[in-house]
């Protein structure tokens, strides 16, 4: 049998819900449910009145007065607290988006769903159970987990959802925003204001053994309680998170303990002050005096054990960036004796602490000691940490991937296209029905906070990373990653972590597949009185090209890219509306396809029974790259990325394919496509030659398409200062491939490869007399390219070659939007090949992990890990048997995960 799916019966999902008497197991019918919430939400409102607010008003003095020297001080600090209504500082965390409480609840109380098979919850107890069975055997400092990643991929729910495996979760929130879900826990103000007290109350090795005390006492009141409540795993979760009674126990039985130990304070910090030999661990003896008197192990004997392994504890502290970071200058960072303190624990694997945020947390605040600070003595050197987890869960898309039709409407349906992406978004969907509410909340959250499109709007101005990830998300930008603003568009911007390096010096990431990201994207750039979000986002990605933090990119395809999504937005309509050909092409250079048509062929009407290409629909929100080789891109593939809306950018031969489709049915029979070539060059030479190159015979293409479609050469070179000579070479010209086919053959050929294809194919054409005039048989004895030789007999074989249309538009002059994207012209030059092949190989391993997948479906049915990280997070048997591609989108009729 394999893994338990907990998409039915009583492990199908962790339902927070007040805890009832024992033995009364009456479940609540989704009217009561609904009830409950509404009831609960009222209940949280009625509680915060003046009363409790001055009272954290008065708490936060006390902490203020013990810091504080002078008096007058003290009395103006506390009439000003007592006078301003605002509420008590919370230590700063990762920026949240103020979302509506209600919905984000019943989003995370829905069902818990596994996609194909794949149980992520017990992945992630594996990873949990391994580094607290080994710590002490792989000489890891802690049996402490981190795991890092951007917001909406379900790090809270999956590890919530362990409660369901019988693991005692205690999970600790210090969310900073009300509106965020799970809550600020109750005790989260208690540990914030005493760690800023304790790591401010004297030296380093002073402050940080108290702190370490401190969380030893968090550590074993939490487990006191849990066995003095002898609730179930599931029950005790239900009421730590939705009442104060567990935490308000927690607190006291931690303010005993501390009583108790102060007397204690003397004698062990005399071992840390006492001056000992260069051999002496002053924290080993510490920690010897310490957990004598301090051993949970009866205690945890008393807990029920799991049905399944050995973890019975897992501490969890969310949104812990502020362990790395303390706000207050006068404490010591708060993870390194935290991290310690959780030495405390036994070895084997029964507790584990695990501390989880969306920024660089896991950067170099959990980066192994290997330069212990001078003031430690501690033999640290050579110890090793786990490296963080990156949570991956498989964003599936619709049911409908497969090869099935779908009529026009269902295409442009938003709510179909929020299914895409991390499992936010249709959770937010089915718990509130409206794709516009979920649409909204992206744009919230990829620009960094609640109204800030209405700021940008107002005062033109956003967060520093803001434009990158809004063009990010649509271009496909590359980060840089060692750059500094990894870390805020991973924290604010929805970027995602895709690996980090060892040393944690390197993070690299990458954009997921999200049409609605990418809707939420286009309403940014569009928005704007003074200036659009276009112009304002373009001038900052001009300022990170130039500063190294987004990579160039080759022979100005990300101009390209930046040209055709700027002509879909002059459209003026909805970015998940289809557009034609005809529409694009006037977007792009002023003309459409007919009247190109017409001037170079003076043919008014189109050919008889030839599709109108004109006409083709086309739905195109964002690029991504695929690690899938042109020549194993099948039609079923491309019917998956355009029915997402996603233009494929390629590794060779064609740069991009757009897929769109003919009539008011997107299907197999009806798909087509868009291919284009991106030039840089001063003259595109013989244009014939560079037409029939933008072809799918040049691209190794396995799915060739038995409809018309289009070919477009684009060439951004920059005109302006006569780099590509007269008016006639910056304008637009339109050829179909049969007169370009014909007008090779008349030609002598360019080289050995093609007279040798057409030798092979076409013997008596006036291309292949020519060449014999003029160089004669023996010239094809030279080298020559049997790539070559074969896409040109594969293109002057074909018998369909009046299905190409193909667009030229040379040099930057003949676009409309030139203007806009001229600064970036000349940075975008072609990258170092060696620096990016290096990039590549260093990221190629975790990158064939990333997301999901787009067809290919029957890649590897025995995959296992969605639990992405480095070589040391898994054993080498999740690993090899991952298979994913970088970037790919969705597996054919997979269910879809919802965390």
């Amino acid at each position: 049998m394999g893994p338990p799916r907990h998409g039915s019966g009583k492990a199908s999902g962790l339902q927070l819900r007040r805890s009832r008497p024992p033995g009364d197991e009456q479940r609540l019918v989704p009217q009561e449910k609904a009830a409950a919430s509404s009831g609960r939400r009222k209940r949280k409102a009625a509680e915060e009145s003046a009363a409790a607010r001055e009272k954290k008003r008065l708490q936060s003095i006390v902490i203020q007065m013990v810091h504080e020297k002078s008096p007058g001080k003290i009395m103006d600090l506390a009439k000003k607290m007592l006078e301003d209504p605002k509420p008590t500082p919370t230590p700063e965390t990762s920026e949240e988006t103020e979302d509506d409480p209600g919905i984000v609840e019943r989003a995370f109380q829905g069902e818990y769903q596994t996609v194909g098979g794949v149980d992520n919850v017990d992945l992630l107890r594996q990873k949990i159970e391994e580094t607290g069975t080994s710590w002490v055997a792989k000489n890891r400092i802690a049996p402490v987990v981190t795991l890092v990643q951007s917001s909406g991929w379900g790090k809270s729910r999956t590890i919530c959802e362990l409660a369901s495996r019988g693991v005692f979760v205690v999970y600790c929130s210090f969310a900073s925003a009300t509106t965020t879900y799970p809550p600020r826990s109750a005790i989260a103000d208690f540990f914030y204001t005493s760690a800023v007290r304790l790591l401010s109350s004297g030296s380093r090795l002073v402050s940080e053994s108290r702190f370490m005390l401190f969380c030893m006492h968090y550590f074993s009141s939490c487990i006191d309680v849990a066995v003095d409540k002898q609730l179930a795993a599931e029950d005790f979760l239900q009421e730590l998170m939705l009442g104060e009674e567990f935490w308000r126990l927690v607190q006291a039985k931690i303010e005993s303990r501390q009583k108790q130990w102060e007397r204690r304070y003397p004698a062990l910090e005399k071992v840390l002050l006492e001056e000992p030999s260069r051999a002496t661990n002053v924290w080993g003896a510490w920690e010897d005096r310490v957990h004598r008197r301090m051993r949970n192990t009866d205690k945890l004997k008393q807990l029920p054990d799991p049905p399944k392994g050995k973890l019975k504890v897992l501490f969890v502290m969310d949104e812990a960036g502020w362990f790395g970071r303390c706000d207050d200058h006068r404490a010591f960072a708060a993870f390194d004796p935290a991290r310690r303190a959780a030495r405390l624990f036994p070895g084997t694997g029964e507790v584990v602490a695990l501390y989880t945020d969306t920024n660089d947390f896991a950067g170099s605040n959990v980066a192994p000691p290997c330069r212990p600070h001078s003031s430690d003595r501690v033999a640290a050197h050579g110890m090793a940490v786990s490296h963080p987890a990156y949570c991956f869960f498989p964003a599936h898309s619709p049911s409908d991937t497969g090869t099935g039709s779908l009529p026009l409407a269902k295409v442009e349906n938003l709510g179909r296209l929020v299914a895409y992406g991390r499992p936010l978004w249709q959770a937010l969907l089915k718990a509130n029905g409206d794709p516009q509410e979920v649409l909204t909340l992206a744009v919230n959250k990829l620009l960094g906070g609640a109204n800030s499109l209405s700021k940008f709007v107002d005062q033109g101005f956003m967060l520093e990373e803001a434009p990158l990830a809004i063009l990010g998300c649509r271009v496909c930008l590359d980060i840089n990653p060692q750059a500094r603003v990894v870390a805020g568009l991973v924290a604010r911007h929805l970027l995602s972590v895709v690996s980090i390096s060892d040393d944690r010096e390197h993070v690299w990431t990458d954009w997921a597949v999200e049409p609605v990201v990418a809707a939420a994207a286009a309403m940014a750039l569009r928005a704007g009185r003074k200036r659009t979000g276009w112009q304002y986002c373009l001038e900052k990605l001009e300022d990170g090209l130039m500063r190294g933090w987004v990579d160039r990119g080759y022979r100005g395809e990300l101009v390209a890219r930046v040209l055709l999504l700027l002509a879909v937005d002059s459209l003026q309509k909805d970015a998940w509306r289809c557009f034609t050909f005809d529409e694009l092409c006037r977007g792009l250079c002023g003309t459409s396809l007919s009247d190109l048509r017409r001037a170079e062929l003076g043919v008014e009407d189109e050919e008889k029974g030839l599709k109108n290409v004109g006409d083709a629909k086309f739905l195109c929100l964002q690029f991504r790259k695929t690690d899938i080789p042109l020549k194993e891109l099948t039609a079923e593939n491309l019917l998956a990325f355009g029915k997402a809306g996603v233009g494929i950018i390629c590794s060779g031969g064609i740069d991009i394919i757009i897929v769109g489709f003919f009539g008011g049915t997107f299907s197999l029979e009806t798909m087509t496509a868009i291919l284009v070539k991106v030039k840089r060059t001063k003259t595109l030479g013989d244009l014939d030659l560079a037409y029939a190159k933008c072809s799918p015979e040049f691209s190794g293409m396995v799915a060739l398409l038995e409809v018309p479609y289009v070919s477009l050469l684009v060439n951004v070179a920059d005109s302006s200062s006569d780099e590509l000579g007269n008016s006639e070479r910056q304008s637009v010209s339109f050829k179909t491939g049969k007169l370009v086919k014909a007008a090779l053959m008349k030609k002598m050929p360019a080289n050995v490869s093609m007279e040798v294809a057409l030798q092979e194919t076409h013997p008596n054409c006036e291309g292949v007399e020519l060449w014999g005039k003029e160089k004669g048989m023996l010239s094809r004895s030279k080298r020559r390219s049997l790539r070559n030789v074969e896409a040109w007999k594969r293109y002057f074989t074909r018998v369909d070659d009046d299905l190409q249309h193909i667009v030229a538009i040379k040099g930057l002059q003949a676009f409309s939007s030139r203007d806009q994207v001229k600064p970036l012209v000349d940075m975008s030059l072609k990258s170092a090949p060696g620096m990016r092949r290096l990039e590549e190989r260093s990221q190629k391993i975790c990158a064939e992990m990333m997301f999901s997948l787009v067809g290919k479906s029957k890649l590897r049915k025995e995959r296992k890990s969605l639990l992405c990280g480095c070589h040391s997070i898994y054993s080498s048997k999740f690993w090899n048997v991952a298979g994913f591609h970088r970037c790919k989108l969705f597996q054919k009729g997979a269910r879809r995960s919802f965390i």
